[in-house]
């Protein structure tokens, strides 16, 4: 029996809407394509310190008119991917260069399910590297390179509600997007993350998932999104993950 293009993406029965389940413990919590109606649940939740204080993207305050621009943004990239995975394969899993579900949902017992955080995986910005010149060539050399090339970087970028914090849930949900999906749908094998310093959860969450810690950049990250530009300069935590057979 052939498996679906979209495996191991599963989907809603009653809206058709795809998604990857948490295993257990966590098997409550979804990863789904983002929604309009998230827009006042993530504006509540980006302008909480205890989550945008680690985010340096992320514009403060965060509007309303911010989380309708995300959302078209990324449903157009979600739309695109899952467009490409329902294309010929030669019975192949296709190899795509992303993830179409990002979005963290708990389903409660009545079946509503409540928005709590994203998580996602995209091609390196190496936010490492100061030199702009640099930089450029680096990402222009990774944008390059085809879908699947063992040799493309990736980073994460997670978040998630602080009335959600400390129970193991994004450690589950990093794990089941990298070796569930991106793993074998984009042939990810190499992923650096960055994580400020004093972000004790996030640390953990990478060490729990052997990612190799690569040192302290101190005084590195200059903050430029709007109403946080000026600031001090952040220190990172560089870490590493690459795929072992």
């Amino acid at each position: 029996m052939s498996l679906s293009p979209l495996h191991p993406l599963q989907l809603n029965p009653e809206t058709g809407e795809p998604y990857l389940r948490l295993p257990h413990p966590h098997q409550s919590i979804l990863i789904t394509p983002i929604r309009p109606v998230d827009a006042d649940a993530r504006v509540e939740i980006l302008n909480d310190a205890r989550v945008y204080d680690y985010l340096s993207g992320i514009p403060h305050p965060y509007t309303r008119e911010h989380a309708q621009e995300w959302t078209k943004l990324v449903t157009a990239r979600s739309d695109e991917l899952l467009q490409q995975l329902q294309g010929p394969s030669h019975d192949q899993p296709k190899v795509v260069d992303g993830c179409p579900v990002m979005t963290l949902r708990e389903v409660k017992e009545d079946g509503t399910d409540i928005f709590i955080g994203d998580v996602s995986i995209a091609r390196s910005s190496f936010v490492q590297i100061v030199d702009p010149v640099e930089k450029a060539r680096l990402r222009a050399e990774n944008a390059a390179r085809p879908n699947g090339d063992p040799e493309i970087l990736y980073m994460i970028g997670d978040w998630l509600a602080p009335s959600h914090h400390g129970r193991g849930i994004m450690t589950a949900a990093i794990q089941t997007l990298v070796h569930e999906w991106a793993v074998p749908r984009m042939g990810c094998r190499k992923i650096l993350v960055s994580v400020r310093k004093g972000n004790v959860g996030s640390r953990r969450v990478f060490e729990k998932l052997d990612f190799e810690f690569k040192g302290v950049l101190e005084d590195h990250q200059e903050l430029t999104a709007p109403g946080r530009a000026g600031g001090p300069k952040w220190s990172l935590e560089i870490f590493e993950w690459m795929y072992r057979e």
